[in-house]
């Protein structure tokens, strides 16, 4: 009987090995998961019930994603012209649109856990740079009517609720900031204070070699 027991026993190397390889020990659990959320999608798809949960746990995203589709729409047929160059301005949109949600997201869940505030720093220098350039010049704002305003007031837009998302992020709920997750690559030794010199530097030497 004691060799058919040690017959049965698996080799625990083997069996690590199996697991880093996705192999049937470390595989199965991570599979099961998939297609019970396979599942639990399609029970809210067909059923009334599930359906219902399901939008009441959503209901927020829900609604901000309806009104900001109803106002590209609106914009679109409103206030442009409908030229190509109406891309700029959805683009535009379409970014606000991202930080306003991310700003709703760290109202809603009292946290900004899992923000790297170095790319809101460099959002903050990208808007910056864009209007001293849009207010003051025609170069960079679509041909159609929505350059004359509405773009220039998406960007300013976008500049303040960044500027809320870095209050939050430093002040407000600055105990939920990992700072030692939000590194510069293979660089993590770069302090958070030196972040804006890394990003300025290099965009102002590329200013100064291409202008």
């Amino acid at each position: 009987a004691a060799p058919g027991r040690q017959a049965g026993r698996r080799d625990p190397r083997r069996r690590a090995r199996g697991e880093e390889r996705g192999g049937v020990s470390g595989g199965e659990p991570a599979a099961r998961g998939k297609m019970e959320k396979l599942s639990e999608v399609k029970e809210a798809l067909v059923n009334p019930a599930k359906r219902k949960m399901f939008i009441e746990r959503n209901r927020l995203n829900i609604i901000l994603y309806v009104l900001g589709f109803a106002f590209v729409l609106f914009v679109y047929h409103f206030l442009s012209d409908g030229d190509f160059s109406f891309l700029l301005t959805l683009g535009g949109l379409t970014r606000l649109f991202g930080f306003v949600f991310l700003l709703v997201h760290f109202l809603s869940e009292r946290s900004c856990a899992g923000v790297s505030f170095k790319t809101l720093e460099l959002y903050s220098l990208v808007f910056v740079a864009r209007l001293c350039s849009i207010l003051f010049y025609e170069g960079y704002l679509p041909y159609d009517s929505s350059g004359d305003w509405l773009y220039q007031v998406v960007e300013v837009l976008s500049l303040l609720v960044v500027g809320a998302l870095v209050f939050l992020t430093l002040v407000t709920f600055k105990n939920t900031y990992k700072s030692a997750d939000d590194g510069f690559g293979k660089y993590k030794s770069i302090p958070n204070e030196a972040g804006i010199v890394v990003l300025i530097l290099p965009c102002l030497l590329f200013a100064l070699l291409l202008h």
